[in-house]
């Protein structure tokens, strides 16, 4: 083999390789995308905005950022991201509900001394013969 056919045979190794490397950054973390808004908008329904703003605040600019990163093509970025958003919402949303919890009336979370009726339209079990 001379040092042409070596050096174009490697040419090609370079350039197969960078195209798989290409191929993959060219798929969009559609799902990622996805994930990241449910887990935003499930913080700000559970009260993540008023309860836990810093948390909440760094989960929109991490998703805004995702968006961005999309727009530009830039799927690794918007896939880091889009996961820095989902954990940063899933945190804001748990941290909320431990805040809400302080304003709950403890006595609302005991059960009530009513007595507890019984079953009367029960189905009965399968015959199993």
């Amino acid at each position: 083999m001379t040092l042409f056919s070596k050096s174009k045979l490697a040419l090609g190794g370079v350039i197969l390789a960078g195209g798989v490397l290409v191929g993959c950054a060219g798929n969009p973390p559609t799902a990622q995308m996805d994930v990241a808004r449910l887990a935003v908008n499930n913080a700000v329904g559970a009260g993540a905005t008023q309860f836990a703003p810093t948390d909440m605040q760094t989960a929109q600019e991490h998703f805004r950022k995702a968006r961005i990163a999309m727009d530009d093509k830039d799927y690794k970025a918007a896939k880091i991201y889009a996961e820095r958003a989902e954990w940063d919402a899933r945190v804001a949303e748990r941290r909320a509900q431990v805040e809400k919890m302080k304003y709950v009336d403890p006595k609302a979370l005991t059960p009530t001394d009513a007595p507890v009726q019984p079953v009367t339209n029960a189905i009965p079990p399968a015959n199993v013969n």
